[in-house]
């Protein structure tokens, strides 16, 4: 007598199937994933790093655009759906970016300073302005990813006709934040020189920072400067610094001229504080700034701890667009890479007035 064929079983059998045709689909995904990084990783690089573009295509969703650049996303716009491949995505939690304010106060002696720390989630990396309210007249800084790359107790100083602009917190100063499909912390000074704006800004799925300082004299100005410091990698008293720029490699002490047409991304490094063998290095750091003729000159400084860059403006600019980045715990080797990469997006990004749009509306108020 013939046994009747299990059919009950047929449900679970075709299951069965359907997550080992779904798992092997996502091995091949990332070994074309790992292959295609592997690539990049290897691909040799223009000296000192490589300004190639490399493949770039770009997808069109409902309400907005996303250039593809390597493995890397950049919205261009509020995205509600894309479609990848033949996939469609919808947005998600990295989709967004989060914004979020901690006031705190820290000791000098017997001195209490207050402090505000405004932090921002990408869904890929995180970044925080720390602000001193009074502290050296006020100060803007970060203190994440790293405190020292971009100096969380003063990495700026705007600077009109040879006097620094106060920072402070005081009656002058309102701070507007907003979070969602692109962060913003903006700051605004109206005192009775200038009115002065410094905002930043991060997109979702971003790894960098990007800011603009919006600038209002009442009177003309007869001189107009940017001071930027860092400590590349850490606080180190004996460093072995180095500042890479699209066209060259600066070492040693002193200041250095740079063109600010060519040479307006910088990355900063020290060879003693390379993560490739030195466990207490943080990492390297770059900056660029938007082309234009309202920088007239610029130069970078390698000291005996700390690096300083001065971009000289005309007078009469009212807007300077930067790009600010840290790569923590990456060696000097991957950092160079990734910044070389980089290079061909930054223009367009910084030029988009879209992304420094001013808030209509936003959260938060004067410290």
């Amino acid at each position: 007598m013939r046994k009747a064929f299990p059919w009950h079983c047929t449900g679970f059998f075709l299951a069965w199937l359907a997550v080992n045709a779904f798992l092997g689909l996502c091995s091949c995904a990332a070994a074309a994933d790992t292959a295609e990084d592997r690539g990049s990783a290897l691909r040799p690089l223009r000296s000192p790093f490589s300004t190639e573009t490399f493949g770039e295509e770009s997808s069109s969703g409902r309400e907005g655009t996303v250039a593809l650049s390597g493995s890397r996303l950049l919205a261009l716009g509020p995205v509600e759906r894309m479609e990848v491949g033949g996939i469609v995505l919808t947005p998600g939690p990295n989709d967004r970016v989060a914004v979020s304010r901690k006031d705190w106060a820290w000791r000098s002696g017997p001195k209490r300073n207050p402090a505000s720390t405004f932090t921002f989630d990408s869904g890929r990396s995180v970044y925080a302005v720390r602000f001193n309210h009074q502290y050296s007249d006020g100060t803007l800084g970060l203190c994440e990813p790293t405190r020292c790359n971009w100096y969380e107790s003063g990495m700026l100083n705007v600077v009109l006709d040879g006097r620094p602009f106060s920072f402070s917190s005081d009656e002058s100063l309102t701070v507007r934040l907003d979070d969602g499909d692109r962060g913003v912390v903006c700051f605004t000074w109206d005192r009775p020189n200038a009115r002065v704006t410094v905002r930043f800004v991060m997109l979702p799925g971003a790894d960098a920072l990007f800011c603009e300082i919006v600038l209002l004299p009442t009177e003309p100005l007869e001189s107009l400067h940017l001071r930027l410091l860092n400590y590349p990698a850490g606080f180190n008293r004996e460093p072995e610094h180095r500042v890479v720029t699209p066209e060259r490699t600066i070492t040693g002490t002193g200041e250095q001229q740079l063109t600010p047409e060519s040479e307006w991304g910088l990355l900063y490094l020290d060879d003693a504080l390379d993560c490739m063998g030195n466990s207490n290095g943080a990492g390297p750091c770059a900056v660029a700034w938007e082309i234009g003729p309202w920088c007239t000159g610029a130069t970078v400084r390698l000291g005996s701890y700390g690096t300083r860059t001065q971009l000289t403006c005309d007078p009469a600019t009212r807007r300077i667009r930067l790009r600010f980045v840290e790569f923590p715990g990456k060696t000097n080797g991957n950092a160079a890479a990734a910044f070389g990469k980089s290079l061909p997006e930054i223009q367009p990004m910084l030029a988009r007035d879209d992304l420094f749009a001013p808030l209509s509306a936003g959260k938060g108020g004067a410290p």
